[in-house]
């Protein structure tokens, strides 16, 4: 059954909340796991302290421990021109205490030779530590389609492949593309809702949180701080859900600053997860 999914919060969504705070955030509101964030996404950007043996490591442990939601992924690995998969180590490691599964991998403008051989290497690495790299294909990167994102993913077994809603119909991804990938390389999918049309310009007074910085691109202002509830926009997101193995969990990221702003962390986290139940249970009653 649809409804039945499990349903996540994905640390972009409140990326301003730190991983401990996150957990009992999620717990109260209803949610089944969490993503967490232990290394930047760019350079500049605020970096929680979450390597091994920081009290915010510790406190994060704590609260999983006494808590029925669940991590699935730690974010994110940028690979960069210069990356080495042991530069990793620490975070996985911190992955590890905190039971995560997998690790959310994206392109960080390096060629895709680079990048596919670190992906590999990555995948070795962390195979020692319970945890599978996923490569999310992204619209303005590198790496940036499924069939991109599947030539990577073949290079080790201890590999798979996240697909994001907004990112898929931004660059254009195509359902059959889906069909053919192996259910093992979809451990679980981000979901989100957006106009039909990408934007063209950044709101005035709208910053991305954390630093993150955008670089003035439109497509990037969205992706982290502009994204809809799911239900709430226009991308033909039940196709998706409908197009994905049965039962696989929905990690929900959706950064939308304004409303953050306007009701706060606590009412806005309510507000995602109202919204993915009603998406979920509007489509079981199709």
């Amino acid at each position: 059954m649809i409804n039945d999914r499990k349903v996540g919060l994905a640390p972009l969504t409140l990326v301003e909340v730190s991983p401990p705070e996150l957990v009992g955030l999620a717990e109260s509101v209803g949610f089944d796991f969490v993503g967490l964030r232990v290394s930047p996404s760019v350079p500049g950007e605020t970096v929680y302290p979450m390597l091994p043996g920081s009290p915010m490591l510790k406190e994060t442990v704590r609260r999983l421990l006494d808590s029925p939601v669940g991590v699935v992924d730690i974010d994110v690995f940028a690979l960069h021109p210069d990356t080495k998969a042991s530069d990793f180590l620490l975070a996985l490691e911190s992955g590890a205490e905190l039971g995560a599964t997998h690790c959310a991998v994206v392109d960080g403008g390096c060629e895709r030779s680079h990048f596919t051989e670190t992906f590999g290497e990555l995948a070795e690495v962390a195979q020692s530590f319970g945890i599978t790299p996923v490569v999310e294909p992204i619209t303005y990167r590198g790496v940036n389609s499924i069939r991109a994102a599947a030539e990577v993913s073949a290079v080790h077994d201890n590999t798979a492949m996240l697909i994001d809603s907004l990112h898929f119909f931004r660059f254009g991804g195509k359902f059959e593309e889906l069909a053919q990938l192996p259910a093992s390389k979809l451990p679980f999918f981000q979901l989100c809702d957006a106009p039909l049309e990408p934007p063209t310009e950044i709101p005035d007074g709208l910053v991305a949180p954390m630093n993150q910085s955008t670089g003035g691109s439109p497509l990037q202002f969205e992706a982290r701080a502009m994204r809809l509830l799911p239900g709430t926009g226009e991308l033909p997101l039940e196709k998706l859900v409908r197009a994905m193995p049965d039962g696989l969990p929905i990690s929900v990221e959706t950064p939308l600053v304004i409303e953050i702003q306007r009701f706060g962390v606590q009412a806005f986290a309510e507000r995602v997860f109202k919204a993915i139940k009603h998406f979920l249970v509007g489509m079981e009653s199709e």
